[in-house]
């Protein structure tokens, strides 16, 4: 999103290392319409869904350039702020995934998180707040046991705050159960509670149809978790249902097809 959140071994730390310590009250719920945007319609999202599926540094390297181009004619565009906060993740998740630069990614990942926080100032996506979430927590892999005490208890909040605001976002809660799947019972996570979350989600995704340019992606990588969940319970004949749909979706994600269905495989034999 890469395990990984697009490879993605990313999420553990991503993810797992949210460990609510507190948590402040969520804010009220609230769904920002989506206004008018460059990004709304044309080869932004293309290239941003051809990144995902093949999750290749390059292709969001291309989908960034163009993000940034437009920026210089609209600096405040709070929807291109949000892409270009999702796109700076997703490329940062490369990186720790693959074990690549750690400078690098720290940096990529405050970029982003700076590019969100912007974003989430004026437009209140659900998404952007849950994302502004995932990158605190990849960010407490980098700052070692006191940043998980610093960092920790606010990307908890800002996960509570996203799920307030989208109570029916499936998006929101592929996320939250991601974050269960790393997340010790104790402070709330688990296999069941991922699997209550994801399911929920796949529920949610069925009757999805965000109007351009809001977020759209997660239906599939949603399928991705869901088989991990099973996998990781021996549960295989559901883990490779779980990731034939996901490939029903998207044929091309490579996440699914070249990376858990061959770990399934290798496993089950």
């Amino acid at each position: 999103m890469h395990v990984s959140f697009a490879g993605r071994p990313c999420a553990v730390a991503l993810l797992g290392c949210m460990l609510a310590v507190g948590s402040a009250s969520a804010a009220p719920p609230t769904r920002a319409a989506a206004p008018q945007s460059p990004v709304a319609g044309d080869s932004t999202r293309v290239l941003i869904d051809g990144a995902l599926q093949r999750n290749l540094d390059a292709d969001y390297d291309r989908a960034l350039a163009l993000v940034n181009r437009k920026l210089l004619a609209s600096p405040n565009d709070a929807v291109l702020l949000h892409y270009r906060g999702f796109i700076l993740y997703r490329k940062a998740s490369i990186l720790v995934s693959g074990k690549g630069d750690r400078k690098l990614a720290k940096g990529l990942l405050e970029e982003a998180g700076r590019s969100l926080e912007r974003s989430d100032a004026t437009l209140h996506w659900p998404e952007t707040r849950a994302l502004r979430s995932a990158v605190l927590g990849q960010l407490i892999a980098f700052s070692g046991r006191m940043g998980a005490i610093r960092l920790g208890p606010r990307a908890s909040r800002l996960l509570d705050e996203a799920m307030a605001m989208g109570p029916d976002n499936p998006r929101v809660w592929m996320l939250r159960g991601v974050s269960a799947i790393f997340k010790p019972r104790i402070f709330g996570g688990g296999l069941g509670k991922a699997e209550h979350d994801l399911l929920h989600a796949v529920s949610l995704f069925a009757n999805d149809s965000p109007a351009p340019p809001a977020p759209w992606w997660g239906y599939a990588e949603t399928f991705g978790w869901l088989g991990q969940v099973y996998a990781k319970q021996g549960r295989v004949e559901e883990a490779r249902a779980a990731y034939a749909r996901a490939l029903e979706l998207e044929p091309a994600n490579a996440w699914v097809r070249d990376y858990l269905v061959p770990a399934l495989d290798h496993g089950a034999r």
